[in-house]
């Protein structure tokens, strides 16, 4: 939901090919978390949407699948994320992911 990236990418550096297995150390640092979104979208997101969002993945990505949100749950907390007008261009971003590498 953050990357733009596709769940399987053989064409992407070995730790990269599994989305899964490479984001979800990202999803609770909140350091490094902006190095998962999409480069094509540049300051144009929601600082607090991307952070919720984090969250939502991180909840539906728990190994114990019982554990996990139901897609009803899933929807109710990502609706109210389409109002949200926090850019990134107006709020300042952590510092180590100003000059993150991009890997495409």
């Amino acid at each position: 939901m953050l990357t733009g990236r596709r769940s399987m990418d053989k064409k992407r550096p070995t730790g990269e090919q599994n989305l899964v297995a490479w984001a979800r150390p990202y999803l609770n640092d909140r350091r490094r978390l902006y190095q998962l979104v999409d480069p094509r979208l540049g300051l144009n997101y929601s600082v607090k949407g991307v952070q919720k969002v984090a969250q939502i993945c991180h909840y539906c990505l728990t190994r114990d699948s019982k554990s996990r949100p139901s897609m009803d749950e899933v929807v109710k907390q990502l609706t109210p994320l389409q109002d949200l007008n926090d850019m990134a261009s107006a709020s300042p971003r952590p510092r180590s992911t100003q000059r993150g590498k991009v890997h495409r």
